[in-house]
């Protein structure tokens, strides 16, 4: 039988051990990822990431997180992350609404082109279509990017129409 002092360590290291252990799965919706950058970026609450997640479970992908990151997980750090690829990738958190546009084509500042918005909080998940070029000319050199989206009427590409995300 066991002793009771071995019995109690064993009650106060359990929930240690299956914290490390916990893994975070993420729907399509709630992350992106960022091939130039190698980077991910994962929608999470505060609640989530204190559970010491060491692994991210995606739709397509598991990423392990490397090293001996800080407990608990916070958002605005990158963290450093194997996929099960085995490549080395950057890993981030957000506690905000996640936007991501889909474009078969690249954008350009000259033509609007069809694209696919895709915004994600937690309450909904809302895939609109709509028109989307650059704005700019001198500053589209830069990384960063300006949009000018028009959101359309379904089935009415002639017709544009105003979209509230959430409390924005």
């Amino acid at each position: 039988m066991p002793k009771p002092l071995h019995l109690l360590l064993l009650l106060l290291w359990a929930p240690l051990l299956s914290a490390q252990d916990a893994a975070l799965k993420v729907s399509t919706e709630h992350y992106g990822h960022d091939d130039r950058l190698g980077l991910y970026l994962v929608r999470a609450t505060t609640a989530e990431l204190a559970a010491g997640p060491a692994e991210i479970h995606l739709p397509t992908d598991t990423l392990r997180l490397l090293g001996d990151p800080p407990a608990p997980l916070r958002h605005r750090d990158f963290y450093r992350a194997r996929t099960t690829v085995g490549d080395t990738v950057r890993l981030a958190f957000t506690p905000l609404p996640l936007i991501k546009l889909r474009a078969p084509v690249g954008l350009s500042t000259t033509f609007r082109r069809s694209v696919t918005l895709t915004y994600a909080d937690d309450e909904r998940a809302l895939d609109l279509q709509a028109t989307a070029r650059y704005r700019g000319g001198f500053t589209t050199r830069y990384p960063k990017k300006s949009i000018d989206l028009e959101f359309h009427e379904d089935g009415e590409p002639g017709t544009t129409r105003d979209v509230r995300f959430g409390a924005l």
